[in-house]
């Protein structure tokens, strides 16, 4: 099993998260490498990162904040 869904209000309300089983090991495992390789392109977000944005940086983050869904 890789992954996991949120069983609070907000993430199955507000959010619609959703869930999928799937038995095929094969497409599994492929799930699995595709996993791992976005993993090698992931950094840690630090308190200290985050504090060193730049302006746009922080104004896109605002600003993309006002296409989430509304329901």
């Amino acid at each position: 099993m890789e992954g996991s869904i949120n069983l609070d209000a907000r993430s199955m309300g507000k959010k619609a998260e959703d869930s999928l089983n799937l038995s095929d090991a094969s497409f599994a495992l492929k799930l699995k490498a595709a996993f791992q390789k976005d993993l090698e392109r992931c950094r840690p977000i630090t308190l200290e990162s985050l504090s060193k944005r730049g302006f746009q940086r922080r104004r896109a983050e605002h600003f993309s904040g006002l296409s989430e869904p509304l329901y």
